[in-house]
C-alpha cells in the first residue's frame, strides 16, 4: 500500500506535521498519518504534501474561449464577445475544449470542480471523468413571464448529467440578469434539493450601476440585444443587499468574484447568513476588469473563503496553484497553509463534498499532491513554487 514521508504533512483538517507521513490503500483512500519515521518503506518527498485542489468555480464548457476574447474589455465588453463567439463555434469544437480543460485541472491537481452549465455539452466528458463534480446548472432570463419554461428546460438537462463522479443542482446567473419570479423558483428548487446555490455577484462597475439605476453600458446591451428588463427591480442598495434575505433556508451559498465588494458589504453579509462561501477568482478578474477583489478585507472579515479558476475564456489557465500565487504576492500577511485551506477544504464543504476530500483524513481519499521549490519550515508560496500529483 502507498506510504509517503515528506518534509512537512498539512493535513488541513488539523495541525501540520514536520517530517509528517500518510499511509493509502491502492485506491487512494487514507489509512492513517503521523510523524517521525513512517511504519514501513516509505516513499521519501522532499517538499510540502496537501491534499487535492478543489476548483471551486470554473466554466469548462466555455474551454474552447482560450485567447479568443480580449483582455480588459470590461464586463459587459465581455459578455458582447462571448455570446457571438458562442453562436460561431460548433458543437464539435467546443466538446473538445471540454475534454482538454478536464485534463488540464487533473495534471494541475484538481479532484473536484463546481462547474457551471448552461447546456448538457460537458455531460458526456463529466460522466467518464475521474474529476468529482458538482455541476451548477445555470439559469437566467429578465422577462417573468419566461420563468416557468427556463427552469423547465434547465430541469431536463438534468437529466443528461449521470456520472457516478456527477452531482447536479440549479443556481441563478447573477442578480442582473434573473428576473424576481425565475429567482424565486430557482431557489424553491434549491431549498428542496439541499444542494449549494452559487452565483456571479459584484463583479464589475457596470453590474452595479445597471442593478442601481437601470443604466450604463449594460443596459445598453440588454437593449440593443432585445432584452426586456422594464420590469426588473432596480434598488440603490448593493445587490449582496437584497439577494441574502433571499438565501436564508440555502445551507451553502457560493458568492463568485466579488471583486466590487466593500467591507460593509462582507460584515453586514456575515451576520445575515452563516453559510457564505466567497470564492476568489483573481486571475479571471484582472483579465476582465483589472482589478481584485478585497482579499485582504475577505481574510480579515469572512469566515469561509473558496478559490476558483473560471473559464478559459477569462484565463489562460486551470490551475489552483497559479490562483494561489496572484493572491499571495501581494497579500504576504495571508498564511500559507490558510491558503491552501481555501484551494481545498473550504472548496470541499462549499460543495459538500468535505465527507469525501479536501483534508488528509483517515477514511477519505482527497488525492495526495506535492508541494515543490519552496521552503518547509516557514512555506510561502512564489513564482517558481510549483506542484505535482503523487495519487
Amino acid at each position: 500500500m502507498p506510504l509517503f514521508s515528506a518534509d512537512l504533512l498539512i493535513p488541513v483538517g488539523s495541525d501540520p506535521i514536520v517530517n509528517g507521513w500518510v499511509q493509502t490503500d491502492d485506491i487512494g483512500t487514507i489509512l492513517e498519518t503521523g510523524s517521525g519515521k513512517a511504519p514501513g518503506n516509505a516513499t521519501v518527498l522532499k517538499g510540502i504534501v496537501i491534499p487535492g485542489f478543489v476548483n471551486a468555480h470554473c466554466h469548462i464548457e466555455l474551454s474552447y474561449l482560450r485567447q479568443r476574447i480580449t483582455e480588459k474589455s470590461g464586463m459587459t465588453g465581455f459578455i458582447r464577445q462571448l455570446m457571438s463567439i458562442r453562436n460561431n463555434t460548433n458543437e464539435a469544437v467546443q466538446k473538445m475544449g471540454i475534454t482538454e480543460a478536464c485534463e488540464e485541472m487533473l495534471r494541475n491537481g484538481i479532484v473536484a470542480v463546481g462547474d457551471i452549465s448552461n447546456s448538457s455539452n460537458s455531460a458526456a466528458v463529466k460522466n467518464e471523468s475521474p474529476l468529482l463534480f458538482h455541476t451548477f446548472l445555470e439559469v437566467a432570463g429578465l422577462a417573468d413571464v419566461k420563468a416557468e419554461s427556463i427552469l423547465s428546460n434547465a430541469r431536463e438537462m438534468t437529466h443528461a448529467f449521470r456520472g457516478k463522479n456527477q452531482k447536479i443542482g440549479l443556481t441563478p446567473h447573477a442578480p442582473y440578469s434573473v428576473s424576481n419570479r425565475l429567482m424565486q423558483q430557482v431557489i424553491e428548487q434549491i431549498e428542496k434539493s439541499g444542494s449549494p446555490l452559487s452565483i456571479h455577484l459584484q463583479e464589475s462597475e457596470d453590474e452595479l450601476e445597471f442593478c442601481s439605476t437601470g443604466s450604463g453600458p449594460m443596459a445598453e446591451f440588454f437593449n440593443e440585444s432585445g432584452f426586456d428588463f422594464s420590469k426588473f427591480s432596480f434598488s440603490k442598495d448593493a445587490p449582496i443587499r437584497k439577494l441574502i434575505p433571499l438565501f436564508q433556508n440555502i445551507q451553502h451559498v457560493v458568492l463568485v468574484h466579488n471583486t466590487f465588494t466593500t467591507t460593509d458589504d462582507i460584515r453586514w453579509a456575515e451576520s445575515m447568513h452563516h453559510g457564505i462561501f466567497w470564492c476568489l477568482c483573481p486571475k479571471a478578474n484582472l483579465y476582465i476588469t483589472g482589478k481584485l477583489p478585497p482579499v485582504s478585507e475577505l481574510f480579515r472579515h469572512a469566515k469561509n473563503i473558496v478559490v476558483g479558476t473560471d473559464s478559459l475564456a477569462s484565463n489562460d489557465s486551470l490551475d489552483i496553484l497559479s490562483e494561489l500565487k496572484v493572491i499571495a504576492k501581494p497579500y504576504p500577511e495571508i498564511p500559507f497553509v490558510e491558503l491552501i485551506k481555501w484551494g481545498t477544504l473550504q472548496g470541499a464543504r462549499a460543495l459538500q463534498l468535505e465527507n469525501q476530500l479536501g483534508s488528509i483524513e483517515a477514511g477519505k481519499k482527497p488525492g495526495l499532491l506535492l508541494v515543490e521549490n519552496i521552503q518547509t519550515d516557514n512555506p510561502v508560496i512564489t513564482s517558481t513554487t510549483s506542484v505535482r500529483r503523487i495519487i
